[in-house]
């Protein structure tokens, strides 16, 4: 879990799409299960977003450095 102020720091930071990947999976299984408390909700669905961003960007790379 990273706090939110770091949130902006993702893109800046080195980290590899399959730890990204693993921590999403780990906040959607924290969501699904209930096991959150209701004050880190909104704190993990940001930080849900921001990774599902970074995932998708990493993708769409990959598939641009394919097609050309």
């Amino acid at each position: 879990f990273i706090p939110i102020k770091m949130y902006h720091l993702l893109n800046k930071q080195k980290i590899k799409y399959s730890e990204a990947y693993q921590e999403l999976e780990s906040i959607l299984q924290k969501l699904q299960s209930e096991e959150i408390q209701v004050d880190d909700i909104l704190i993990n669905i940001n930080r849900a977003k921001e990774l599902l961003q970074f995932c998708q960007e990493a993708l769409r790379k990959i598939n641009d450095e394919i097609e050309n």
